[in-house]
């Protein structure tokens, strides 16, 4: 459960301490093909995240979630995933009591791998979700930039 357990290191990097969220999934639903296991399952569940009694505005949790599928999760309406749910209770002293309720689908495949617990068809292989952190420049090595335009290969009309 890739999905959560990103989202929940996110808001807890950006908006929130571990004690304060609560994140967990529930209705999930174990998808597969009884024929041909070796291909693995999908996921699909919906995932809770809920703060309480925190003094944090819903507008920057919500933004905060917005940027996040944008980065991780783009592919949510192609997928027939519904737009995220939420809840707010307003309480004293500029606190609130927030929720947010999200469906996600990940697929989980057989790799090779020479240390991976499952045998499959004679190999050694692991299970690995679809999830996949995007590139992150700000921490790369070595980062090239390739222009096209500039660094044509001489072949023009």
């Amino acid at each position: 459960m890739e999905y959560l357990q990103s989202l929940s290191d996110y808001l807890i990097k950006h908006i929130t301490s571990k004690a304060d969220l609560e994140a967990w999934a529930q209705d999930g639903e174990l998808l597969f093909s009884p024929s041909v296991a070796e291909e693995g399952y999908e996921l699909r569940y919906l995932c809770n995240f809920e703060l309480s009694d925190v003094e944090i505005k819903p507008a920057r949790l919500f933004m905060l979630i917005a940027n996040w599928v944008q980065q991780y999760n783009p592919d949510r309406e192609s997928q027939g995933l519904e737009a995220p749910l939420f809840f707010v209770e307003p309480l004293a002293n500029n606190r609130y009591d927030l929720g947010v309720k999200m469906e996600f689908i990940e697929q989980m495949k057989f790799v090779e791998d020479a240390n991976g617990e499952w045998l499959v068809g004679g190999k050694k292989k692991s299970l690995q979700s679809d999830f996949q952190q995007p590139f992150d420049a700000d921490n790369a090595e070595q980062l090239i930039i390739f222009d096209g335009h500039s660094q044509d290969n001489g072949l023009h009309n």
